[in-house]
This record gives C-alpha cells, structure tokens and sequence, in this order.
C-alpha cells in the first residue's frame, strides 16, 4: 500500500509534501519535520527523499520566517483553514513563480502542493504589457478608433453591437470618457447606426 501510495505521488507534476508541527514547552509552533515528499518536491529542494524526510523545515528553508511562509504554515495548523496563492520564491537556489496549496493533516500536520507558474506568470505579464502598448497606441492616435462586441438574442441573431476598446478621439467626440463608453451599446450613442445602413455593414 505505501510502495502504491508512493508511485501515485511521484507520477504527479505538482511537488507534494506533508509535515508535521514540532511544538515548544509552551505547545508554540517553533518548527516542521517533513514526513513525506514525492519525486517532484525532492528534485526542487534538490535533495534524495531519504535526506529530506525527518529533516526540519527551517533548517532546509531558513528564509521562510523572512518570507512568511513559515507562518503561513503555522496558520493553517492552528486555524484549519487552507489556502491557496500565489507566491514569488527566492531562495534555497530556486527563483520563480508557484501556485500553492495547503490544507491541514490530522491536528499537528499539513500537507501543501505547489506547481511552478513562472512561464505562465510571464507570458501573462507580457500580454498585458502589449496590451498596455496597444491601449497606448490606439489613445495617441488623432483619428478616431474603437472595436465593436456583437450582441445576440436569444436566436443568435446579432441586435446591437457593443463598444470594445474606444480611443480618447472617439469619445472625445461623442462627449464621454473611454471608460464610460467601454460595454456601452454602440445604439445608446448612434442610435442612427441601425437605420443608415452601418448596422448592417458591421453585421
């Protein structure tokens, strides 16, 4: 059961691993001993299983009271609730982005999964660069730009369009902002526009 239990975790792309709480005189959480890793945790700590597990948590990770997920971890045993975010790692060697997850185990434990986001986290942050130099562009244009959304009933049949992306030349022309044209009805505006003949052009 342990030999299946362990494939299962080490064929998982996301780092798996469980800790339990070591406590003080007090019953203050003052550390973690690592009870459990799969193949995917032990290659980003970048250490065999058998050195990790038994191995505390602040000795492995001495940065993580100064990061605060040292107590973070602390939180989810004594509260119960899990979490789940995003956090930017820098350290023990290891630089990006990570998604993590951890829920508590039993009463004294946890357990946390996390999955490297970095490429994602950068390619999100480069489209809305470019939209950001889009948006740019479009408002330091004089002539007037704006995209349009369509707008079904309940056939499918396109009613009305709606405004997309609006230039400051276009709402400066019409008397508004970009951002109260923005999701406006194109027929609010150019009522006209559904009999001259554009409706259906845009159609």
């Amino acid at each position: 059961q342990r030999t299946l239990s362990n494939s299962i975790l080490d064929v998982s792309m996301n780092g798996i691993l469980a800790m339990v709480a070591v406590r003080d005189e007090a019953a203050q959480i003052v550390d973690f001993i690592f009870v459990q890793v799969n193949q995917k945790c032990a290659e980003f700590i970048g250490l065999p299983e058998s050195s990790i597990i038994g191995s505390r948590y602040l000795t492995l990770f001495p940065g993580s009271r100064e990061n605060g997920l040292f107590a973070v971890k602390k939180q989810i045993v004594e509260t119960g609730q899990p979490i789940q975010k995003e956090i930017y790692f820098d350290a023990a060697g290891r630089e990006g982005w990570y998604n993590i997850s951890l829920v508590r185990l039993g009463t004294n434990g946890l357990v946390q999964t996390f999955a490297d986001i970095t490429e994602s986290k950068r390619d999100k942050e480069l489209l809305k660069s470019a939209a950001h130099r889009l948006e740019m562009v479009v408002n330091s244009s004089q002539a007037g730009m704006f995209t349009l959304l369509p707008v079904k009933d309940e056939t499918e049949e396109v009613i009305d369009f709606r405004f997309g992306i609006v230039n400051q030349a276009v709402a400066g022309y019409m008397g508004q902002t970009a951002e109260v044209l923005k999701g406006a009805l194109a027929s609010i505006y150019f009522p006209a526009y559904q009999t001259n003949g554009l409706f259906n052009i845009y159609k």
